[in-house]
């Protein structure tokens, strides 16, 4: 660094003022020893503390301002002339040094006390959200298994019934182990099927009920093999003599395959 942008750095005024470091202190004292114009800046600083002094306080007489001159002339590498000023200067310094670091201690005691109460607040948000989660699962089990018991109860109702004609449906060659059971209602017309032991339709297959009556076939709908299901409703039916079931395309079709059923029986004639 150039000897005068030293000089205009602060650092002399901060010698004087009783401000400056140790090590700020111990390089100043070296530079004025080496640097003639060092000397004599931090001469002018302290002749305008003086002038300061002057105006702030009485005015001393000529034969007391040359003693002083003379006295910070000849004291000036030996110790630090701090005027009463600058002593104020330096406490308030101080004490704003004192109040900066109160203020970052507090703000990061804070902050750790802010992210404390953060993290504990998204913990017991995540435990409301899993509660809720849990609450809704629940709500919806509760409401899965009182439709499975509805159904339960329809169809024992439905079974109970004296209009019920039961009709055992027996496997053919294509699946001579599978059987089904038909409940149709002669009064309210309902039809309900119960199967066992149908293999898995293929992919894009489906199977499908029909009701036979005078020789020609109605269709009676589409149903899956789920042994979950133990009974699936299927269309209403006027007249049947037999019903008979079918693989069909997904969705069903308007006329049965007679190459490709699995069930028949007919309705016993009491």
């Amino acid at each position: 660094m150039e000897i005068q942008d030293y000089i205009s750095s602060g650092i002399l005024e901060s010698y004087v003022l009783g401000l400056a470091t140790p090590e700020e202190s111990e390089l100043v004292l070296k530079l004025m020893g080496q640097y003639p114009e060092v000397r004599a800046e931090i001469e002018k600083i302290e002749e305008a503390l003086l002038n300061y002094a002057e105006h702030a306080a009485d005015k001393p007489s000529a034969s007391v301002k040359a003693k002083l001159l003379s006295q910070i002339s000849n004291e000036t590498q030996e110790k630090i002339i701090v005027h009463p000023a600058a002593k104020q200067v330096k406490a308030t310094s101080e004490n704003m040094r004192y109040l900066i670091a109160a203020s970052v201690t507090l703000f990061f005691v804070s902050a750790a006390i802010n992210f404390y109460l953060y993290n504990n607040w998204q913990q017991a948000e995540q435990k409301i959200v899993a509660l809720n989660a849990d609450k809704v699962q629940l709500a919806q089990d509760f409401n899965v298994q009182q439709s499975q018991f509805k159904e339960m109860e329809n169809n024992l109702s439905f079974l109970q019934s004296p209009y019920n004609k039961p009709v055992l449906l027996k496997g053919l060659p294509l699946s001579p182990n599978a059987m089904a059971m038909v409940y149709w209602n002669t009064q309210t017309h309902v039809v309900y099927i119960n199967t066992q032991d149908l293999p898995t339709p293929p992919a894009g297959k489906q199977y499908q009920l029909w009701a036979l009556a005078g020789g020609q076939p109605i269709d009676a709908g589409v149903f899956e093999v789920n042994d979950s299901v133990s009974m699936q409703k299927m269309k209403t039916i006027i007249n049947a003599e037999a019903f008979a079931v079918t693989l069909e395309n997904s969705g069903g079709s308007a006329t049965p395959t007679m190459t490709a059923m699995y069930l028949m029986g007919a309705i016993a004639q009491l």
